[in-house]
């Protein structure tokens, strides 16, 4: 966990990934484009050639904030909105998660009354650490709103990716024989990692906005409070990771025991239903204790109001 004082620092940790793309600096919206650019495999006229900040990366609303997820917002010149994400840990309901957040941002300043054509297309991609799509073994999978049969679209407004890096194995590949994603995911992947150094400069060799990135990457790297601010966002996301963990085994071990001792249908059902209550108090109750808001507990878990509340009124009957 501990980060060096000659090491970069993990562009995988979300607060580091908002330092590299999401200031509000030339090289860094220049990298941005890049890195867009390759995601949406876009080329010639198609590329991404402006892009304008809607939430750049604030000192003083992380300090106030340092549960806050750190995403990128920017609006494009077609028009079109697009939200990044670096998701370092994965959690239930994540899936639901993604889908909320392009929902706001597709009504985020749209007025009632005003015409709906006024509705920009919104692009969300999120890059996981960890495996969460299941059903397929590639890393970059892409979803839109189609007819299931015919398999038209039905508007083009919504756009989703999805790039989980742990079923990213390219970087073994010949950095001449890799295309512009798998270069983007490898410096992603692996800047931090003094192993892979040489394989990290033949592509920032090749790919001038990915050289861009790293020189951003190494500037952030030698600031004293900036790596101590990415230490702590790294060591909050594990301690998410245990809790969430934790709370899940002992829901778990927890319903399946009462789930047993009925020795009923109707036993094992509510021993189900009894191990998820028990998983969301123990949720709950540590986020409590963290200082969490219920809005963050929302946004980070899924849970909805209804199951906070239950959760919140038995934490406290317990306590």
């Amino acid at each position: 966990m501990a980060i060096g004082k000659n090491r970069l620092m993990d562009p995988k940790v979300d607060y580091v990934f908002k330092l590299i793309f999401g200031l509000d600096k030339d090289e860094c919206r220049i990298a941005l484009r890049g890195l867009l650019n390759s995601i949406l495999n876009l080329e010639g006229e198609e590329r991404i050639k402006e892009i304008i900040y809607l939430n750049p990366y604030l000192d003083k609303h992380y300090e106030e904030d340092k549960q806050s997820i750190l995403d990128i917002k920017v609006k494009t010149n077609k028009g079109e909105k697009i939200d990044i994400e670096m998701q370092l840990v994965s959690y239930e309901n994540l899936k639901k998660r993604f889908l909320y957040y392009w929902s706001k941002l597709y009504i985020d300043d749209f007025k009632s009354g005003e015409d709906y054509e006024k509705l920009n297309k919104v692009i969300q991609i999120i890059i996981v650490k960890d495996d969460l799509i299941q059903e397929i073994k590639k890393y970059h999978t892409k979803y839109k709103i189609k007819e299931v049969e015919e398999n038209f679209e039905y508007i083009n407004d919504m756009e989703l990716h999805i790039i989980e890096l742990g079923k990213f194995f390219d970087n073994e590949k010949n950095v001449e024989k890799m295309d512009r994603l798998e270069r983007w995911l490898t410096f992603l992947k692996d800047a931090d990692d003094e192993s892979k150094k040489i394989v990290i400069e033949k592509i920032i060799e090749r790919e001038e906005e990915i050289k861009m990135a790293h020189e951003t990457l190494e500037q952030v790297s030698q600031d004293a409070i900036e790596r101590d601010r990415a230490l702590r966002r790294a060591i909050f996301l594990s301690d998410m990771t245990s809790m969430r963990n934790e709370a899940r085994r002992k829901g778990m071990a927890e319903g399946k025991a009462e789930g047993k001792a009925e020795g009923k249908a109707e036993g094992k059902a509510e021993g189900k239903a009894e191990e998820k209550r028990k998983r969301n108090r123990m949720i709950v109750r540590n986020m409590l204790n963290n200082k969490f808001t219920k809005a963050q507990i929302a946004e980070y878990t899924g849970l909805s109001e209804e199951e906070i509340a239950e959760a919140t009124n038995r934490v406290r009957e317990e306590d």
